[in-house]
């Protein structure tokens, strides 16, 4: 049986946790430097962010920013880099402690393409790869 504590703003299960944080410019450098191998961050993606959270529009409450078991960032690259970009700090739900196989099905942005499964994977120029295996 598993026992659930919730302090306040912090669920806890497990070696997981669930809780809103304040991530700053500062934060959002050190988080990005934690993350393995992810897609190229898109640059149309970035702007509308960047607009979005200039404008005072931005909605943090959409989608989670995942950590795996090792504390490494998985999910929510361009919401870091937006940050960084404004340096307007914003409030998230963070989950810690996810598995790889549930960031493996939670991504929230853009549908993953071949090439992007291939590079997160480690493939140098995943695109091409993809394309190459696929013709």
């Amino acid at each position: 049986m598993t026992s659930i504590a919730n302090d306040q703003d912090r669920l806890t299960e497990g070696n997981r946790t669930v809780q809103y944080e304040w991530i700053d410019q500062i934060q959002a450098t050190k988080y990005l430097e934690t993350m393995p191998a992810n897609r190229k961050v898109s640059t149309r993606t970035l702007n509308m962010l960047v607009e979005s959270a200039q404008k005072g529009e931005f909605y943090t409450d959409v989608a989670p920013i995942h950590f795996d078991t090792e504390g490494n960032l998985k999910n929510g690259q361009h919401r870091m880099w937006m940050v960084v970009e404004t340096g307007i700090a914003q409030r998230f739900l963070v989950i810690r402690g996810a598995t790889l196989k549930e960031i493996d099905v939670a991504d929230t942005g853009k549908k993953r393409s071949p090439g992007d499964v291939m590079t997160i994977a480690g493939y140098k120029y995943g695109n091409t790869l993809s394309g190459a295996l696929t013709n």
